[in-house]
C-alpha cells in the first residue's frame, strides 16, 4: 500500500507553492497617501529585513514618508498553525500586503420600526474598528480554532468562485461555536470579521467617498451583523454628513442579542430593551446597566409576540445586503440557543407554540441566503443541548471553545504584563521566558527563570478560569494588592497569585450560597 501511495505521488503533477505571508499596514487616520506609495515603501522595508522570526511588528522606522503615514508594519498569523516561532525567509515567500485605517467612530444604533413599536435593532460599528484592534491577538486558544475559521471562509469563497455544484457537495455557510461562558466566542467572532475586513479589503471594495451618502444597516435585537458593503445613495433613511471613507471598511452590528425569551405560560417574545437581561445588549460600547422594563402592551400581549414576522424581517434586512455582490455580509447570532430552541420541548408543552414559529422562521431563512456566495453565519451558544437538532446539522463547523489550558494561560499571563511593562505600572522591564524557552532549559531554576517559572506555577494554579476572567485577574490583583503607580515584577507576581486565590474562594462562597 505504502509504495502504491508513494507511486501516486510521483505520477501526480508537483505545484510547489511558495508559503505565503501576510503583512498588516496600518495607515495613520489622518494620513492621505495612496496605497501604491505606501505598499512600495514597506516592501523595502521587508527587503532590508527579509529574515524574520514567527509574528513581528515595525513601529518605528527609517524612512521619513513611513514614519509619517503608517503607524505599523505587521508580520500576522505565521504563528497559527506552527507550534513554536519559526525563522521565515521573506524573499522564499508570496508576501500580501494589506493596508487599512482604523475607523474611530465607535457603535451607532439601528431602530426597527414595527407598527407603534420603535424597537432598539442593533449597534454597529464600521470595521476595521480602533476598539476591536488586537481583539485577534489576544484570543489564545489550545486548538487551531483561528487558522480553522480562517480557511473555513477562505474555502467558501473558493467553492463559490468555481460554481462547485452545491447539490452534489453541500455546504450551509453556518458556524456555531459552543461551550461555557467567558471563553471567547462572540470576541472570535467580532475579531474574524475584523481580520476578514482586512483580509478581503482587496475583493470586496467600499466606496472611496460617501458624500451625501450614509452607511444605514438595520437588524433585529437578537442578532449581530457584520456587512462590508459598497454604500449607495438610495440606502440613507436619516440625515448623513459627507465623509471620507477609505476603501476596503465594512460594518459591524454589535448588539449581543439573546433572542426568544420563553416563559410557561407566555408567548415567545423576542427579546427587547426592556427585557429581562443586563441591558450590554442596548447600550452603546456595552456599558453595564439595565434598560427598563417595559410594560405589556394594550389587551395583555407581551411585546413582541409576533416574533416569527419579526425573524422574517430581520433577514429581509440582511438580504439588501446580500443583494449588493461586492459586499461579504456576516451574520452573528448571539447565544442561538434562544432563537432555535429544540422544537421537541415545544411540542412537548414546555415551551409556547410561538417559539416553532420562531425556530422555523430561523430554518427557513437561512436556508433561503445560503445560496449566496457572499454570507457567512456565524453562531455561539452556552447551552448546545438546547438548540434544535435542524439547526445543528445545518452547521458546517461545530466547535468546541473550552477554558483554557495551563499553557494558553501562560500565554495570556504573558501577554498581560507584556502590556504593564510597557506602560511602566510594572517596572523596570524584566525579560520573562517563554514557555518553550522553560521546556528547553529543563525548568531549571535560575536567575534567569525564577520569574518566568513562577508565572508558570501561577498559571497552572489558574485552570479552571474563563479567558475572561484570565484577562480581568491583573487589573484585581493591582486594585486589591498593589495600589501604587509603579510596582516590581516580581511584587506584581505574588499580587496576581493572591488574585487567583482570591478568585477561587470567591466562586466556592457563590456556590455554597446556591
Amino acid at each position: 500500500m505504502d509504495q502504491a501511495v508513494g507511486d501516486l505521488k510521483q505520477a501526480l503533477p508537483c505545484v510547489a507553492e511558495a508559503p505565503a505571508v501576510h503583512v498588516e499596514v496600518l495607515q495613520r487616520g489622518g494620513s492621505t497617501a495612496k496605497k501604491e506609495d505606501i505598499k512600495l515603501s514597506v516592501r523595502k522595508l521587508l527587503n532590508r529585513h527579509n529574515i524574520v522570526f514567527g509574528d513581528y511588528t515595525w513601529t518605528e522606522f527609517d524612512d521619513p514618508f513611513l514614519t509619517r503615514n503608517v503607524q505599523s508594519v505587521s508580520i500576522v498569523d505565521t504563528e497559527l498553525k506552527m507550534k513554536d516561532p519559526q525563522p521565515i525567509d521573506l524573499s522564499a515567500c508570496t508576501v500580501t500586503l494589506h493596508i487599512f485605517q482604523l475607523n474611530e467612530d465607535g457603535p451607532s444604533s439601528e431602530n426597527l420600526e414595527e407598527e407603534t413599536e420603535n424597537i432598539i435593532a442593533a449597534n454597529h460599528w464600521v470595521l476595521p474598528a480602533a476598539e476591536f484592534h488586537g481583539l485577534w491577538d489576544s484570543l489564545v486558544y489550545d486548538v487551531e480554532v483561528k487558522s480553522h475559521l480562517l480557511d473555513y471562509v477562505m474555502t467558501t469563497l473558493l467553492f463559490s468562485d468555481k460554481n462547485v455544484d452545491s447539490n452534489l457537495i453541500t455546504w450551509n455557510r453556518v458556524v456555531l461555536l459552543h461551550g461555557p461562558p467567558g471563553t471567547g466566542k462572540t470576541s472570535l467572532c467580532r475579531a474574524l470579521a475584523q481580520k476578514l475586513t482586512i483580509r478581503l479589503s482587496s475583493r470586496y471594495r467600499a466606496v472611496d467617498h460617501t458624500v451625501g451618502r450614509c452607511p444605514v444597516h438595520q437588524t433585529l435585537h437578537g442578532a449581530d451583523h457584520v456587512a462590508r458593503r459598497k454604500f449607495q445613495s438610495h440606502t440613507v433613511t436619516r440625515k448623513c454628513l459627507g465623509t471620507h471613507r477609505p476603501s476596503g471598511q465594512g460594518t459591524l452590528h454589535g448588539l449581543r442579542g439573546r433572542g426568544p425569551e420563553f416563559h410557561p405560560g407566555h408567548t415567545a417574545q423576542l427579546r427587547t430593551p426592556w427585557g429581562s437581561e443586563p441591558a450590554a445588549t442596548c447600550e452603546p460600547r456595552g456599558a453595564a446597566r439595565r434598560c427598563p422594563r417595559r410594560p405589556s402592551s394594550p389587551g395583555g400581549s407581551a411585546p413582541g409576540s409576533h416574533s416569527g414576522k419579526l425573524v422574517t424581517k430581520m433577514f429581509q434586512k440582511i438580504q439588501d445586503l446580500i443583494d449588493d455582490k461586492d459586499a461579504l455580509v456576516f451574520v452573528l447570532i448571539d447565544e442561538v440557543e434562544s432563537l432555535t430552541a429544540a422544537r421537541n420541548a415545544c411540542r412537548a408543552g414546555t415551551e409556547p407554540s410561538d417559539a416553532i414559529r420562531v425556530v422555523n422562521a430561523v430554518l427557513t431563512q437561512i436556508d433561503q441566503i445560503k445560496r449566496h456566495s457572499n454570507v457567512v453565519i456565524l453562531t455561539t451558544s452556552n447551552i448546545t443541548e438546547r438548540i434544535d437538532v435542524a439547526f445543528v446539522d445545518r452547521a458546517d463547523i461545530r466547535q468546541y471553545i473550552g477554558p483554557p489550558s495551563a499553557a494558553a494561560i501562560f500565554k495570556i499571563y504573558l501577554s498581560c504584563l507584556e502590556e504593564l511593562m510597557k506602560c511602566q505600572i510594572i517596572y523596570p522591564r524584566q525579560q520573562l521566558l517563554t514557555l518553550r524557552e522553560l521546556e528547553m532549559i529543563g525548568f531549571i531554576e535560575n536567575n534567569v527563570s525564577k520569574l518566568s517559572l513562577l508565572l508558570s506555577e501561577i498559571s497552572r494554579k489558574s485552570e479552571g478560569l474563563s479567558g475572561r476572567v484570565l484577562r480581568k485577574l491583573p487589573f484585581l490583583a493591582h486594585a486589591l494588592y498593589i495600589q501604587a503607580p509603579t510596582v516590581t515584577i516580581e511584587g506584581f507576581l505574588q499580587a496576581l497569585s493572591l488574585a487567583v486565590d482570591k478568585q477561587f474562594e470567591d466562586r466556592k462562597k457563590l456556590s455554597s450560597r446556591t
